[in-house]
């Protein structure tokens, strides 16, 4: 009689385990994926924190302005990145990793035309790793939602990447303002 419950139970919740996508889909969720989802919301934070500094302590209105994209940008990754894992029961981290925080630290002591160039360097710098873990994501994530968020960031990568590049960078030696373009 146990036996048979056992199985009556098992029948009729299979097909509620089958049918919820949630459960379907963190299973299907590779740990290669899982490691780039969490990578990708991680840059995501530190961009958005990077580009709220840049706000507050920034010199030049050009950066201001390519700051205020970068939180844009980064906030609406963000919530895409959460949309993809809560459809699989995924944690995101809710702050960025300790590596960055250092950095984080740092820039947070500059203002003006020294946060500017250090906050360029930071923004290129981490735009090409990223860069880089997209496209690697791109062949090699197995989720098909993950790969087409990949696919769809690295344009906008890209195009910030070109954008920090092209902003003058200006720093102050010996009481004299230098202006460069990054590199």
């Amino acid at each position: 009689m146990k036996l048979f419950a056992f199985w009556v139970l098992l029948f009729c919740l299979a097909p509620n385990f089958s049918a919820n996508p949630a459960f379907a889909q963190e299973n299907s969720l590779s740990p290669r994926d899982k490691l780039f989802i969490k990578y990708a919301a991680s840059v995501a934070l530190l961009e958005i924190q990077l580009g709220q500094l840049a706000h507050d302590r920034g010199g030049m209105p050009a950066v201001k302005e390519f700051a205020e994209r970068m939180v844009r940008e980064n906030t609406r990754a963000k919530t895409e990145l959460e949309t993809i894992a809560a459809k699989r029961n995924l944690k995101l981290p809710n702050e960025v990793e300790r590596r960055h925080k250092s950095a984080l630290a740092r820039l947070s002591t500059l203002y003006g035309g020294d946060f500017d160039g250090e906050y360029l360097q930071a923004t290129i710098k981490n735009s090409v790793a990223q860069r880089a873990q997209l496209k690697k994501a791109i062949k090699s994530v197995q989720d098909q939602e993950l790969k087409v968020w990949a696919s769809r960031m690295l344009p906008v990568v890209e195009q910030n990447l070109f954008a920090a590049r092209g902003l003058p960078q200006k720093k102050v030696v010996q009481g004299a303002i230098v202006i460069g373009v990054a590199p």
